[in-house]
């Protein structure tokens, strides 16, 4: 399971880094992976400071943290590795 959860978070962190925002319904469905697995792999993400939610009035959006734009992929690749 730890290594589903550490796939999906390395998944979300590249769309996010290719689409830049996307709301949490549309990351499930980008990503696949059922909602347990999703929001565990974001609340990984969000514990390392590596995503940042943006709520609205109706929805809740994700994006990456200015630090951990796609230029960092590697220290991502690296602190999954040792989920």
């Amino acid at each position: 399971m730890t290594a589903k959860i550490a796939d999906c978070a390395l998944k979300l962190w590249r769309v996010l880094g290719e689409t830049g925002t996307l709301n949490l319904w549309e990351a499930r469905a980008i990503i696949g992976q059922p909602r347990e697995v999703t929001a565990t792999a974001l609340a990984w993400l969000a514990s390392q400071r590596m995503i940042v939610y943006r709520p609205t009035e109706n929805q809740m959006f994700v994006s990456l943290a200015e630090a951990h734009a796609p230029s960092t992929r590697n220290g991502l690749e690296m602190t999954a590795a040792a989920l």
